[in-house]
Order: structure tokens, then sequence, then C-alpha cells
């Protein structure tokens, strides 16, 4: 996170020309989120491993685009494909599927809180803390607490996609 090149790792899977990433700790529900929006929505998973946002500053306006980790083992190299971020959705586990807007502070705050960050100097977090108001700023967060079944799904995904 604190490197120059403005990436931030997480878990994710795309659907069309727009990237929807889910986040949690080990065992939340990525995976299972995941395959039910493959099952369905026939989204295409690029990768329910780790993959990178990056603050892409060529494009005509700043946006985040994602990609897999080259050093993952995946097929097809699908690790080239570069997809728009559309955004993220931080999962805890409840009996209530429920998923609503967060705001740029909160955000940022469940970036830092679902990664594995470490950091080795101070100008490294300041880089950091500069990526995730970036991201923060650019990006959609959602708060999204469910219970691992269809109906979570289909919740994230008309909010997420359809914009319910």
């Amino acid at each position: 996170c604190g490197n120059t090149h403005n990436i931030f790792p997480l878990a994710e899977p795309h659907l069309y020309d727009k990237a929807y990433i889910f986040c949690c700790p080990m065992s939340g529900g990525k995976t299972t989120h995941i395959n039910l929006w493959r099952e369905l929505y026939d989204c295409e998973v690029i990768s329910d491993n780790i993959s990178f946002i990056k603050i892409d500053e060529n494009s005509e306006d700043i946006r985040l685009i994602t990609y897999v980790s080259p050093w993952i083992e995946i097929e097809d190299q699908c690790y080239e494909k570069r997809i728009p971020l559309s955004g993220i959705a931080f999962i805890k586990q409840g009996k209530e599927n429920m998923i609503f807007d967060l705001e740029m502070q909160d955000f940022g705050y469940n970036l830092f809180e679902n990664n594995n960050v470490f950091f080795i100097t101070k100008d490294m977090v300041d880089k950091c803390v500069q990526n995730v108001n970036v991201i923060a700023k650019l990006g959609k967060g959602y708060n999204l607490t469910c219970n691992k079944e269809k109906d979570a799904a289909i919740k994230a995904y008309e909010k997420m996609v359809l914009k319910k």
C-alpha cells in the first residue's frame, strides 16, 4: 500500500465491463458471495484471490482500475485484464441481508480495516494514507451485512449494479 505504484490489494469478482470487489476477513463470505453472483448473474469471475486497485492517472479523468496479481496462477493469463472499478462491498456476517452506501471517511476506514498492511517507514504510511484517501474519494463503498444466501447476493447486485 505504501509503494509508489498506487495499488491496494483486495479480492474481487467482475461483472461485464465493471469490477465489483467483496472484501472481508478470511472466512467472512467473499468466495461464497462471488459464487452466488456467478450462479445468479452469470458474471465472469477473474479471480477470487489477491487483486489490486490502481489509481490510473493516465486516463482523461483520474479513475480506479482493478487487476489480478501477476503472481497468482490462473488460467488464460487474465491478470493482464484491467477493468474499471465500480464498487467495493465490505462484508459483515449477519442474520438479515442489508446493504447501504458508505460515506468517504467510513470507506477509507474499511479499506484499512480489511487489509493486511505492513509499514516500514513514515513515508510508506503517508503514501498509503494518501492512496486510501484517493480511492475513497473516487470509489464507491458499501457496507454489506449478509447471511451468505442468495437473497444477500440479490440485494448486493440490486444496490451495486442496478443502483436501486
